[in-house]
């Protein structure tokens, strides 16, 4: 048990405690231990500054020894640095403009020292390394100290030493560890690099590289992402701001929640103001000045991925400098994504934007309810090849290269074929004309095959415009058996550069083959066809007959401005400008003709022409549009195929909602015509030009070169007077041809479905 002491006899005991204590520190065996202890501690002391020292000395006599070692050579030439590719795009003047940004990790756009204003490289210097001009890559009064700190811990926070030539070695190396043999590596690496660049050189690429927050790098990529100019536009607030974020990034980039940018950059303008690099007035005026940020803009371009348009650019790209350049494919990637360079595209901006916008909110598409929405794409081209705009998805796009629709999914194109197939080739063929009269019958093959039409039943004789129209499936089954499917096969794949045909393919037991009267008449294709080849194939139809590739991009420029890959359009005549004048009207004709299966396409502000197509059993839709700026393909169905049941949408009204916002800027325009076509009137009967006697005409358009002869079956011949009949016919011919446009049309704006 503890004794328990009273309060006076506890004040005693701690006096008599004390006296002792007192007694035992002044006895000589006391000091005696006190002195060898003072003495031990003051050669550990001397022990541990001669240990820096030699580090220090070890530290200078490996610089000196190693200084010109070719280990410690770093290249710092813009051909070694990853750099941001730039997009252009058209703007509304039809001048280019970037649109897209292209980088793997990294965000930086190269820009030359003379084109830095001197306020971004004072601000930088005056807070980095206000003694760059004069040391030798290494600021050797504060790396000593560091060093002393090292190992005393003088200071109480981490000292830098780091010179801005030593932060370029850490910046292209990417080595930030903390140790003493990658301080030393960086030193020597450092002292190497300002013997062999100069001081304007190593603060170039200092500038071009250093970390700014939001995954840029570089004074220019930063400048066109939180201010949205030029790196030489910035005032000198924004240079500040700039040089203020390098430091730590995440601590001091202007986006972020605490903004401590603000009182940094005010600290190193109170710096530069300091050393002299501005005066008084001009340190007043970028004090009060309010900076503004072009963030949403910076979300959009940094934040968001690419493109459908850029991602197709990318994998056009990449894939022609493997077969005309002949480099590797991990080469070509390295050069889209790391080497800066300049892709040109024909994307129309303003297009491209409003395309994609009506995508993403899907307002125009039917609300759909389910697990699995179907999905659409669409792909627009000019009349010259050049793709205008893309997409390949509904919805918000959740990735970069993700699959594209509009250029890679292969679907049935249903009656969409019935017009570079068949009847395009039957008119250059002189096979048919405008009005030639065929009958809507029942088909049957050796084979057994019967073809029908989706209004169940067949209508007899008609023009071949009509069944154009009313996308009529026994007709265009009997011109192919007159072309030949192998005829319609060659066309498409030789001439309308359609690469997804099948001349042959096993599948288990079965061989199948587009060389056939089904997949050339009606489209029932093996694999079927994209949106993009088919849109390219109708071009033909509005350009006068000409066939060009399509293409995404126009040229490729390097970082230097040396051309490395170029696209020029070739365009090859397929069809006679004649037959593409005469097909291009029998298309306007399904969207404003009576029978029209596209009457719900026909824009406001232009003619438009089209065709529908609907596979018979509903799962793939499409509608070919045609204008006078370009053409267009709208798909849309369900990635693993199955029939749209409950669904009801008409694709040209849908693509009429589509197109009208995307071409609500571009002015009225008119189809090219030729001279060699002229405008007549038929008799509906017999096909023929009309004479006086025909009761029932219609207007028809013709190559002059090859009219149709006159329609005798109405006249009322005089028995005894062979000649008054040739004289009429000859007379009534030349009153019947007439310059009126076509007196038939509908005022339904209602289509049915049609399958092929």
């Amino acid at each position: 048990m503890n004794k328990k002491f009273k309060p006076d006899e506890l004040r005693a005991k701690l006096e008599q405690t004390g006296l002792k204590i007192k007694e035992i520190a002044s006895s000589p065996k006391t000091k005696k231990i006190t002195k060898k202890l003072g003495t031990t501690l003051l050669t550990l002391f001397l022990i541990g500054v001669l240990t820096v020292c030699l580090v220090i000395g070890g530290v200078v006599f490996i610089v000196l020894s190693n200084s010109d070692s070719e280990e410690y050579n770093i290249d710092i030439d813009k051909e070694a640095l990853n750099y941001t590719s730039i997009v252009y795009g058209l703007d509304k003047n039809g001048e280019y403009a970037e649109c897209e940004r292209v980088w793997a990790g990294e965000n930086r756009i190269w820009v030359d020292y003379d084109k830095i204003p001197e306020n971004m490289k004072d601000a930088v210097v005056a807070v980095e390394d206000k003694r760059f001009i004069d040391h030798d890559g290494v600021d050797w009064g504060r790396t000593i100290y560091a060093f002393v700190n090292m190992f005393l811990n003088l200071h109480d926070t981490e000292f830098g030493a780091s010179t801005i030539t030593q932060q370029l070695v850490k910046n292209l190396t990417g080595k930030n560890q903390h140790s003493i043999t990658r301080k030393i590596n960086e030193i020597l690496t450092a002292v190497n690099l300002e013997k062999n660049k100069s001081k304007d050189e190593i603060l170039e690429a200092y500038l071009n590289v250093m970390p700014l927050d939001q995954n840029l790098n570089g004074v220019q990529a930063a400048s066109k992402a939180y201010f949205n100019k030029d790196v030489s536009e910035l005032t000198l607030a924004e240079c500040a701001c700039l040089a203020a974020i390098t430091q730590h990034p995440t601590k001091y980039g202007p986006f972020r929640a605490d903004n401590k940018n603000k009182e940094r950059r005010d600290m190193i303008l109170g710096m530069m103001l300091d050393q002299g690099y501005i005066e008084r007035e001009e340190y007043d005026e970028a004090i009060a000045e309010e900076i503004v940020f072009t963030k949403e803009e910076f979300k959009q371009e940094v934040n968001t991925y690419q493109s459908y348009y850029v991602d197709q650019v990318i994998i056009d790209i990449i894939n022609d400098l493997v077969e005309k350049n002949g480099y590797s494919k991990s080469y070509a990637r390295e050069v889209v994504y790391y080497q800066g360079i300049k892709i040109y595209t024909p994307m129309d901006i303003a297009m491209q934007d409003k395309l994609e916008e009506q995508f993403e909110s899907m307002a125009a598409f039917p609300k759909v309810s389910g697990a699995v929405a179907p999905q659409s794409a669409m792909a627009i081209v000019g009349l010259d090849g050049h793709v205008q705009a893309m997409v390949g998805g509904l919805g918000e796009k959740k990735g970069d290269l993700l699959f594209n629709r509009a250029a890679s999914a292969l679907r049935q194109p249903g009656s969409t074929m019935k017009p570079i197939s068949i009847y395009g080739l039957s008119i250059e063929k002189g096979l048919i004309n405008w009005s030639t009269i065929m009958s809507d019958k029942k088909i049957e093959l050796s084979d057994g095959t019967v073809f029908s039409n989706y209004y169940n039943g067949y209508l007899g004789e008609m023009p071949v415009e009509y069944a154009l129209q009313r996308s009529v499936n026994t007709i265009p089954v009997q011109l192919s058996q007159s072309l030949t499917p192998r005829e319609s096969f060659n066309f498409l794949t030789d001439k309308l550069g359609v690469t997804s045909l099948v001349s042959s393919k096993k599948v288990g037991t079965n061989v199948l083959s587009d060389i056939n009267i089904s997949p050339m008449s009606l489209g029932g294709l093996t694999d079927g066809i994209s949106p993009l080849e088919l849109a390219s194939a109708y071009q033909i139809f509005a350009n006068g007959g000409f066939y060009n590739k399509p293409v995404t991009y126009l040229k490729v420029e390097d970082s230097e401005g040396n051309v490395i890959l170029e696209n020029k359009s070739d365009p090859q005549r397929v069809i006679s400008e004649e037959t593409a004048v005469i097909m291009n009207k029998m298309l306007q004709r399904v969207c404003t003709g009576k029978y029209g299966t596209g009457l719900a396409a026909k824009l406001n502000n232009m003619p438009t022409g089209g065709k529908t197509g609907t596979t018979n059993d509903k799962k793939d839709i499409w509608f070919v549009g045609v204008t006078p700026y370009n053409v267009s393909a709208l798909w849309y169905g369900y990635d693993t195929p199955k029939t749209l049941t409950g669904i009801s949408v008409s694709t040209p009204r849908l693509w009429k909602n589509i197109m009208s916002k995307v071409m609500a800027d571009k002015p009225h325009k008119e189809f090219i015509d030729s001279e060699n076509v002229i405008e007549c009137t038929y008799c509906l009967k017999s096909g023929k030009l009309a004479s006086g006697s025909c009761t029932s005409t219609e207007i028809g358009y013709y190559d002059k070169n090859n009219l149709p002869d006159v329609c005798t079956d109405h006249l009322k011949i005089p028995s005894n007077s062979s000649s008054t009949s040739d004289n009429t016919s000859s007379d009534d011919t030349s009153s019947s041809a007439s310059t009126s446009s076509s007196t038939s049309s509908s005022t339904s704006s209602t289509t049915s479905s049609e399958a092929a």
